[in-house]
């Protein structure tokens, strides 16, 4: 979730957050800091807001962002008032904390991780919008262990199927059994939903990287037999699931999505080869390759860029950042910058 550097100090930037929120205070409404203001609206969706429904398995709803929500509240600690068209910000005590904790813990213990079949047209674009529903959730969950409110290791591992951690296992597992499709198609499916859908399987091989692919060699076993026969029995180790599989179909999709585009020609005429989403070297994502074949990279709008890109694009690849060593971040942060500034740089189909 943070932008790390070499000496980063989670505290410190914490406190610095603080300050940038707090800025001013006690202020007058219209004179707050875009932290501020910010911070504001998050506080208000936390404390005024119940728990929504959780979200059905074909539609995006609000309950990911309110999860989310919370846990921002519970990591930051600051509280929020308006006196007289001044606002206010304090520290929380401990207590008032718990409670945004205990919220966004039982959102995540409430969530729903069934995704709807990506059988073509309409419901491949359901899978798009669960998979946002992912980031949200990952995010939360990650600003959860942050905190020190989840524990870390073993204990976090095998409490129930109904657990946070599992609930997410789960997710992962359905949106990586969902999305091939969508990352290696031919057709416009792959830019913006192919990016979401590739941005949410390398967070959550980020996040829950140390999920083995069975707890149970048993569980396993029976697991791989039940999706051998098509059955969905509500056994999610195998063989879906995998964090080492959900990374590499990320990045290969993601690489391939955003940087690369192989991809039909327009009119009807097929180029010499249209590959599936490359998933073995390079290492990072976004580390463009190229063979003589058509390729047709992303290129959007603003909006279209916010939803794909930016909302999910981004978080995904500063959470990459975050988790390789210093020397293999260069490739990450100046592939990028070749891409779009790169004399051969292909123009999109679309």
């Amino acid at each position: 979730m943070f932008t790390r550097s070499d000496g980063f100090d989670l505290a410190v930037t914490l406190n610095q957050i603080r300050n940038n929120i707090k800025d001013g205070s006690p202020i007058l409404i219209n004179d707050l800091s875009d932290y501020g203001k910010l911070y504001k609206s998050i506080w208000e969706y936390a404390v005024y807001t119940s728990e929504p429904s959780k979200c059905a398995f074909d539609s995006h709803c609000a309950h990911p962002q309110w999860v989310k929500s919370n846990s921002i509240v519970y990591l930051v600690g600051i509280g929020y008032k308006e006196i007289s068209g001044k606002g206010y910000f304090w520290t929380l005590s401990h207590d008032s904390v718990d409670i945004f904790f205990n919220k966004a813990h039982q959102g995540l213990i409430n969530l729903n991780p069934r995704i709807i079949g990506c059988s073509g047209f309409g419901d491949c674009g359901k899978v798009r919008e669960k998979a946002i529903d992912l980031v949200y959730y990952l995010q939360a969950y990650d600003l959860l262990k942050a905190g020190g409110g989840l524990p870390n290791g073993d204990q976090d591992k095998n409490g129930g199927n109904c657990t946070a951690r599992n609930k997410l296992r789960e997710f992962a597992r359905n949106l990586y059994k969902q999305s091939d499709d969508i990352i290696n198609s031919w057709s416009g499916w792959k830019k913006n939903h192919g990016i979401i859908c590739a941005s949410a399987l390398g967070m959550a091989a980020i996040v829950l990287n140390d999920a083995g692919t069975e707890t149970s060699f048993l569980v396993g076993v029976w697991g791989w037999i039940g999706d051998l026969f098509g059955e969905d029995d509500g056994v999610e180790f195998a063989p879906y699931y995998s964090p080492i599989k959900w990374n590499e179909l990320g990045q290969g999709g993601f690489s391939e999505n955003l940087f690369v585009g192989h991809h039909w020609k327009l009119f009807g005429l097929v180029s010499d080869d249209v590959p599936q989403a490359y998933t073995g070297s390079p290492l990072l994502w976004g580390a463009p390759y190229s063979n003589n074949v058509d390729h047709n990279p992303y290129a959007e709008g603003p909006s279209y860029a916010k939803y794909g890109l930016f909302d999910c694009g981004i978080p995904a690849m500063i959470a990459q950042k975050n988790l390789y060593p210093e020397f293999l971040r260069a490739a990450l942060r100046n592939s990028p910058m070749v891409w779009c500034f790169s004399p051969t740089t292909f123009n999109p189909a679309y």
